[in-house]
């Protein structure tokens, strides 16, 4: 018995197509973004995941709303350490090698706070309040040694040191302001490093020019 073939290749039976084959392909299609087990999801599936994206969305929000309010209430206190107390009218001994004084500004409500290190080892900082309104001048480099001592009771080194003994020291930092019974008041810093910085700051807060000559 002779078999002929098919002259067309449309006569060819579609076997890709037919029983199993075509079974397993029309599956695999189906299910080719289906989650592992062969199982499509369906809208109701698809709702708790919807939901905790949206959660997850919303958390992310609260996240960055926070971290942009702790980073505004940071912006409203500035604090300097590395700073040494010269002389003015605060009854404390200092060394000239000791460089633990800090001074804090702050914001809402505006306040400035110096807290100077004793020269005694292990003394308690003595801290001094001061308002910005109390401020009368604020002066820098050789203008802020001249303005301090001009207060009365006043203790200041002997003469102004020199820088490399040829040249002003550039990072004095003077205030004079009145105690709250009214006594004229004055501080010397020495800030070689952020002199301005600070000046810059204290002048925003209390609109005070700053003497430089």
């Amino acid at each position: 018995m002779t078999h002929t073939a098919p002259e067309n290749s449309s006569d060819w039976p579609d076997l890709s197509l037919s029983g199993k084959c075509r079974s397993e392909r029309l599956w695999a299609g189906q299910n080719r973004n289906a989650p592992p087990g062969g199982k499509l999801l369906s809208a109701a599936d698809l709702q708790p995941i919807l939901k905790s994206l949206d959660m997850c969305r919303t958390l992310t929000y609260l996240i960055v709303i926070a971290a942009s309010c702790t980073a505004a209430s940071g912006a409203e206190r500035k604090s300097w350490s590395k700073i040494r107390y010269v002389g003015g009218t605060i009854p404390v001994k200092t060394s000239r090698y000791d460089w633990n004084t800090t001074l804090t500004i702050s914001l809402n409500p505006d306040s400035i706070e110096l807290a100077i290190a004793p020269a005694k080892a292990f003394a308690t900082l003595q801290t001094v309040p001061i308002k910005p309104s109390q401020i009368r001048s604020l002066s820098s480099g050789p203008a802020a040694w001249r303005r301090v001592a001009e207060i009365a009771g006043t203790q200041l080194p002997s003469k102004t040191p020199s820088l490399f003994g040829f040249m002003e020291h550039p990072g004095y930092l003077g205030i004079v302001y009145r105690e709250d019974g009214g006594k004229p008041a004055a501080i010397l810093l020495d800030t070689p490093f952020f002199s301005w910085n600070i000046l810059s700051v204290l002048k925003e807060l209390t609109g005070k020019e700053i003497e430089r000559d």
